[in-house]
């Protein structure tokens, strides 16, 4: 039985030089040594640009226009949580997030014969612990947490310290936000 006939859409596999290569429904860019794709972008890439750009339009227009009339102080921390915010959803957005490629696992396994149970049917790697496959993102995922839209993808091993910080970071940001409106605007309460 050839295990590659299955549902695993990949259209070229990933050469250790590639720089770009699709696998299931995700697009992997820039590869490691070992044909790892450093890079990746899910199939709901649109809603991260979307959100990637209200985030910036939201916190733009508060950083330009509220926080100069409150103080420079508070400019400076808006700044401060602004940047490290967009660091975590852009880490969070675009690393790979453990994506298991085929390739590579033949290549450090020397063959494709393993137990049947731990083989995904979907994409036909071998799954090790805590692995899961993925339905909207077609692959599977080492330590998969769970696929959120709003980052365009799944996140996994590789990101989900990136995901935990945006949301710290999401929250110090909106706490922020409130008691920064509520001093700029107390007087008027």
């Amino acid at each position: 039985m050839d295990m590659r006939s299955n549902a695993f859409e990949i259209t070229s596999m990933p050469d250790p030089g590639s720089r770009y290569c699709k696998v299931g429904r995700t697009h992997c860019f820039y590869f490691n040594k070992d044909g790892i794709p450093l890079i990746t972008v899910g199939p709901h890439w649109p809603i991260m640009c979307i959100t990637g750009f209200l985030i910036l339009l939201i916190t733009g227009i508060f950083l330009g226009y509220i926080c100069p009339k409150v103080g420079k102080i508070d400019l400076i921390v808006g700044c401060l949580i602004f940047s490290i915010t967009l660091y975590f959803f852009f880490a969070a957005a675009l690393v790979n997030p453990g994506i298991v490629i085929m390739s590579t696992q033949m290549k450090s396994r020397g063959d494709f014969n393993s137990s049947m149970e731990k083989i995904c049917t979907e994409c036909n790697v071998i799954r090790e612990d805590f692995t899961e496959h993925c339905k909207k993102c077609r692959v599977c995922v080492e330590e998969y947490d769970d696929h959120y839209s709003l980052l365009g993808k799944c996140v996994g091993k590789n990101t989900v310290k990136y995901f935990y910080g945006l949301l710290v970071c999401a929250l110090c940001m909106l706490v922020f936000i409130v008691t920064t409106l509520f001093f700029r605007f107390k007087d008027k309460l």
